[in-house]
């Protein structure tokens, strides 16, 4: 899969509690937290096609019982 970059612009806090995550090593990376937040609300919203959902369902039964 070919990524793209995209800068953001984050308050303290809400950069304060990726780190805290990429920490606690939950994720690998502020770019993990970020794209899985991305990923979820994709799905959330039903953007994401059919297909694509299954795939990240099981991404979301991995992280799930890490993320309350």
């Amino acid at each position: 899969m070919v990524m793209q970059t995209l800068q953001i612009r984050l308050p303290k806090k809400l950069l304060d509690s990726i780190e805290k995550l990429v920490e606690s090593n939950i994720y690998q990376s502020r770019s993990d937290v970020i794209r899985d937040a991305v990923r979820r609300l994709v799905i959330r919203q039903n953007i994401l096609p059919q297909q694509d959902k299954k795939k990240e369902e099981i991404l979301e039964d991995k992280q799930d019982h890490y993320i309350h």
